[in-house]
């Protein structure tokens, strides 16, 4: 699962300590993470749609 920070909120790794400010892949169905999420100190990054291949 990728998440990113909202902006004007301060998120820590709970295992490092240190805050981190970009998108960050983080285990999947961690309860740390999903806490951060539902409390809306971060956000899911959804992939971006799949570009359909041109058949040659």
């Amino acid at each position: 699962m990728k998440i990113k920070p909202v902006p004007g909120r301060l998120i820590r790794d709970p295992d490092t300590g240190l805050a981190f400010t970009r998108e960050q892949n983080v285990p999947d169905g961690h309860p740390f993470w999903l806490r951060a999420v539902a409390s809306g100190d971060a956000a899911i990054v959804q992939a971006p749609p799949a570009k359909p291949r041109k058949e040659a």
